[in-house]
């Protein structure tokens, strides 16, 4: 790909369909700590993710909220908002949140917590009515609360995917509770599920992939489990300086992070707040 040309996206937002022309300069997305991890005098530890993402070159761009993944699904070249949801599709709308769609390769694994009542019961219902928005092979997972103090809805807090690897990684314990859902998901997709023993190490599946390397991710220099698994899977692990002792309780790299084409893209993206930021952050 010639990287001066610039290239069509598509923002599903409030407004509708948006179609942007952007150069292709891509910008990681980072959040701060919410405020009361600061007012209990611990570091923001994002500090340690951003030291991440120079040591792999990328272009970090700072944002005002605790959790860009939150903020929008993005599929290709396709930018899903939890606002365009709500207008058009309101029992849809967590189908614009990060945290509960993983993409993969022609296919996207769905958090099944969030499905509506109305299409609750046959999987192949609730299938179809998904892909009529989101029109890839679609895997539902149910959420698995590990031992973080808030429940998870989101399934990106113990399971990850690794595009170019044709990976799934899992808790162990998740795995095992829901197994018949990852079988499924292997027999689909032709990649690899391996489930990784965790142990107590939380969030340990939740890491960030560098697009522009080969088999590379960002993960917490604390979940030494997973970081030797993907190690010896044959992706490389770029670890945070230091370890994320505060975070994880409530959310992990992949959560304070985001990918996108241009920067410029925040114009037509609204940015959810989850957890205040301290008033003094932008001074």
């Amino acid at each position: 790909m010639d990287d001066k040309k610039p290239i069509d996206v598509v923002v599903l937002n409030k407004e509708g369909l948006v179609r942007r022309s952007v150069d292709l300069s891509p910008a990681y997305l980072l959040g701060h700590s919410i405020t009361r991890f600061a007012r209990s005098g611990f570091p923001d530890e994002t500090i340690y993710i951003e030291d991440a993402l120079k040591e792999a070159e990328c272009n970090v761009k700072r944002v005002p909220v605790s959790w860009p993944r939150n903020s929008y699904v993005r599929l290709g070249r396709i930018y899903y908002t939890p606002d365009y949801f709500y207008e058009r599709y309101p029992g849809f709308a967590f189908l614009g949140n990060g945290g509960g769609v993983i993409p993969g390769d022609g296919f996207v694994l769905v958090s099944s917590i969030h499905i509506p009542p109305e299409i609750k019961g046959a999987k192949e219902k609730i299938k179809s009515e998904l892909k009529k928005v989101m029109p890839v092979d679609i895997y539902l997972i149910p959420p698995f609360c590990d031992n973080t103090f808030m429940p998870h809805s989101d399934i990106d807090t113990t399971v990850g995917c690794i595009t170019d690897a044709r990976l799934v990684t899992v808790d162990k314990k998740h795995y095992e509770r829901d197994k018949e859902y990852f079988q499924e998901v292997e027999a689909g997709t032709k990649y690899e599920v391996v489930p990784i023993d965790c142990g107590d190490e939380l969030l340990g599946n939740n890491y960030l992939i560098v697009r522009e390397l080969e088999k590379t991710v960002i993960n917490n220099k604390a979940s030494t489990r997973v970081n030797a698994e993907l190690k010896n899977l044959g992706v490389t692990v770029i670890e945070t300086s230091e370890p994320l002792q505060v975070m994880p309780f409530f959310g992990g790299v992949r959560c304070a992070s985001h990918w996108m084409h241009n920067e410029s893209l925040l114009e037509d993206i609204v940015l959810i707040h989850v957890g205040n930021l301290t008033d003094d952050l932008f001074e």
